[in-house]
């Protein structure tokens, strides 16, 4: 909607767009912040967010190292990547040095992810490990990745579980869980069509249902640093699961911390208001808005 009213841009990937009196106003998503020590942060991914701009980027996308580094004032390194549509924990180092250690430990750690899957959970194993290799520029690699299953329901048939990849390999726990029958509800590259329509239809369900949920380094601590981070659910993520409420409880009996609200330990209002950015010259042509807002 244009001339003077209200445009929504970019759905959850990036910004609000307003007019007042013909000014254009774009407000910066804040990236919640968990952890922030002096030689890195933890913070909470949006989905739809991509990590570091590339040559895939739109221009006018926010991107979290350039939102991070404007919202902190301090240049960001990222220690590693969660996909654009994958929410949750994520490391920034602010120096190069710091990034690398971080990188080793984070080879020796252990991330859990949330998973919503298709399927109800028939096996008699509650935990099973995939050793299964993965296709990566033409070869194969080898990929393992641990599954526990937290609840699982009939109607609609799907499943909660916690997703542990053992090595580090492309959309991984997406291939992984494609491969053991359990598509990530959500997955519109490694899922079902379908299903994916009816989760968005009946559920509201728009987006791919994969958190990192927790980082967990307390054997391979930095200096005395416990790096044990529970990253909260999002909101929209959490409404959806709590309508499930078999599922949901289910889980619950077995991963309490679920249900920890969202954090952010650096939050201040003034802050969000600073983010709010004025601009001109946008232009709106078939249907893509373009402007001057390319280093957002």
């Amino acid at each position: 909607i244009i001339g003077g009213m209200i445009l929504t841009l970019f759905s959850g990937r990036s910004s609000a767009l307003s007019t007042n009196s013909g000014t254009k106003k774009i407000i910066r998503p804040r990236i919640p912040v968990l952890r922030y020590e002096d030689r890195y942060v933890i913070v909470n991914k949006p989905a739809g967010m991509t990590v570091h701009r590339s040559a895939e980027t739109w221009s006018h996308q926010f991107v979290v190292s350039t939102l991070l580094k404007r919202q902190l004032k301090r240049k960001v390194y990222p220690v590693h990547r969660l996909d654009h549509r994958t929410s949750g924990a994520l490391i920034f180092a602010f120096d190069s040095k710091i990034c690398i250690h971080l990188q080793q430990l984070l080879n020796t750690g252990r991330k859990r992810y949330l998973c919503l899957v298709r399927g109800e959970w028939t096996r008699p194993e509650s935990e099973i490990l995939i050793d299964h290799p993965i296709n990566m520029n033409g070869k194969r690699r080898e990929a393992q990745t641990l599954f526990r299953v937290l609840s699982t329901q009939k109607q609609p048939r799907a499943s909660l579980l916690i997703a542990e990849p053992k090595t580090g390999r492309n959309h991984q726990i997406r291939k992984h869980a494609y491969h053991i029958g359990h598509p990530i509800i959500g997955d519109t590259a490694h899922g079902d069509t379908t299903i994916n329509r009816w989760w968005r239809e009946n559920r509201n369900l728009d987006r791919l249902a994969l958190h990192c949920f927790h980082l967990d380094f307390t054997q391979h601590s930095m200096e005395g640093d416990n790096l044990d981070i529970i990253a909260p659910l999002p909101e929209d993520l959490t409404a959806i699961l709590k309508a499930e409420s078999q599922l949901w409880q289910a889980a619950l009996l077995l991963e309490p911390r679920l249900d920890i609200p969202p954090i952010d330990l650096r939050y201040k209002k003034q802050e969000e208001d600073e983010e709010a950015v004025v601009i001109d010259n946008i232009h709106i042509d078939g249907g893509v808005v373009s402007s001057n807002f390319k280093n957002f």
